[in-house]
């Protein structure tokens, strides 16, 4: 008897034991929010680029070559656009500044620039049996600029727009289409000349350090006078007006050293 008695006291106190831990509310914490790391456009980047550039180089004589050779001043006499085309490949720096998802951004940009071109820039005239046709050469070196960039970001990718300073090294010269020096140069001028640029492009992130992008810019030089040198016959200069423009369109990659991580709730 006593023995039963001392198991029916266990199991009345176990009963008790658990109908009160039922009723008593355990304390319950709900976990933090887990931040969602969105793709991080900040920090300094640095990458490469190749693409293709045209434009149009108006040349125009005031006086210029012919009217040093006595022909006068006349620009309808002595005129013509040649529309450059070519290559292009160089590299980038900048950085860039994330807020929510905005990007603001600072670029660098210098490229060996390809263009190449020529026209017939004085007309035959009738009077004349044989009229020597003169060719105005445009051949580019390089192209550079400072750019700022405003951008919108999606997660990984990115549309911006840019805008800033450009400078372009260009090569020009005459020399004949025609007759039995055709090919000879008789005048080079060589000058670096200063514009603006303003473009748009789309940038993708593939990994959280390496994007590729491709975009469009339009440069403008405005209008400028170059000498040009007298490398046929001695020593002389004389003077041409040209007008220029370009475009360029191009794709490259960047990789990115790091900044913070953008969260997102």
């Amino acid at each position: 008897m006593k023995q039963i008695a001392m198991i029916a006291t266990a199991a009345l106190s176990l009963s008790v034991t658990t109908v009160y831990a039922a009723d008593v509310a355990l304390p319950y914490t709900k976990a933090p929010p887990v931040a969602a790391a969105g793709y991080n456009w900040s920090g300094v980047y640095a990458g490469l680029h190749a693409g293709g550039t045209w434009g149009d180089r108006a040349f125009s004589d005031y006086p210029g070559i012919f009217g040093s050779l006595g022909f006068g001043g006349n620009p309808a006499f002595f005129g013509a656009t040649a529309k450059p085309s070519g290559g292009l490949a160089g590299g980038q720096v900048g950085y860039n500044y994330q807020v929510s998802s905005w990007v603001f951004g600072l670029q660098g940009d210098l490229a060996w620039n390809g263009a190449r071109g020529s026209v017939i820039c004085n007309p035959v005239d009738p009077a004349v049996v044989f009229t020597p046709l003169t060719r105005c050469l445009s051949n580019a070196d390089w192209l550079g600029s400072v750019t700022g960039r405003v951008g919108y970001a999606w997660n990984n990718s990115l549309i911006y727009v840019k805008g800033g300073g450009a400078w372009m090294r260009e090569t020009y010269g005459f020399d004949r289409a025609n007759g039995l020096s055709a090919g000879i140069p008789f005048f080079r001028g060589t000058r670096t000349n200063a514009g603006w640029t303003v473009g748009t492009g789309l940038e993708y992130g593939l990994t959280p350090n390496w994007s590729l992008f491709a975009e469009y810019n339009y440069y403008d030089f405005g209008s400028y006078t170059v000498t040009f040198d007298n490398v046929f016959n001695g020593p002389g200069t004389t003077t041409l007006t040209v007008r220029n423009d370009m475009h360029t369109a191009k794709v490259g990659f960047n990789y990115r050293f790091g900044g913070p991580v953008v969260a997102r709730y």
